[in-house]
């Protein structure tokens, strides 16, 4: 099911996925995850009219070539803490 998110909520699930999981990732990753971790008000929409079609699975890559400068940074630009 296609998904489309913006680049402020790739970074803030970047942010909740360090939070959670003490994993740092790429925004592209980012992309991915926020149709897990909620859109503006915090809801899945993604994942709207999906229960009980079994488990959701979210690959998620290392962050090769992200720090928490750059995370900070990425964040920065969307005025997130």
């Amino acid at each position: 099911r296609p998904w489309r998110t913006s680049d402020e909520f790739a970074v803030r699930a970047c942010l909740k996925m360090a939070d959670d999981h003490r994993v740092l990732v790429e925004p592209a990753c980012g992309a991915a995850l926020s149709a897990v971790y909620g859109g503006p008000n915090g809801t899945c929409e993604a994942l709207d009219g999906t229960e009980g079609d079994g488990p959701v699975v979210v690959e998620v890559c290392g962050g090769a070539i992200v720090d928490l400068g750059t995370l900070a940074a990425h964040a920065a630009q969307f005025g997130i803490e």
